[in-house]
């Protein structure tokens, strides 16, 4: 359907079956140029996104070579980031810095305003945890909402 209305490809959300999802739009000829990815800092109430512990979804792990050479940008949800709270900012930074090491040169991390917990972080606050990362391959997307 996606390709009949003329669409070259679609985002995904998380990494359920990713391999699978991979294959079919391989086999339809369509792009996946971003895949949502959830972080939790682990710090205070909020959503349960949770993955054991770890934070963020280790099948990020395994499913790295399923994404070479794609070109796909992760949009990283964060829960929990306050730019107020230290503890808070240093632990998005490290978080940031883990995924962005991870996935390597060819994908980008992109931190968004709106998709994160509490929602509608400001834009200034994304760009000093991007600049303070400091990875070529982190950056902010805008949600104009």
């Amino acid at each position: 359907m996606v390709k009949e209305l003329g669409y070259d490809g679609m985002g995904m959300l998380w990494l359920d079956d990713l391999p699978e999802w991979l294959e079919a739009f391989d086999s339809m000829g369509l792009k996946v140029p971003q895949i949502y990815l959830n972080a939790n800092l682990g710090l205070g109430p909020g959503p349960d996104v949770s993955f054991g512990g770890a934070p963020f979804d280790p099948r990020l792990k395994q499913d790295l070579p399923l994404l070479k050479g794609r070109g796909i940008q992760m949009i990283l949800i964060l829960y929990g980031f306050k730019p107020s709270e230290p503890v808070a900012y240093a632990r998005a930074i490290k978080i940031v810095r883990e995924i962005a090491d991870l996935v390597g040169s060819e994908t980008g991390v992109l931190l968004s305003n709106i998709d994160s917990y509490p929602p509608k972080i400001a834009v200034d606050d994304l760009l000093a945890l991007v600049n303070e990362v400091n990875r070529p391959n982190v950056g902010i997307m805008l949600n104009f909402v």
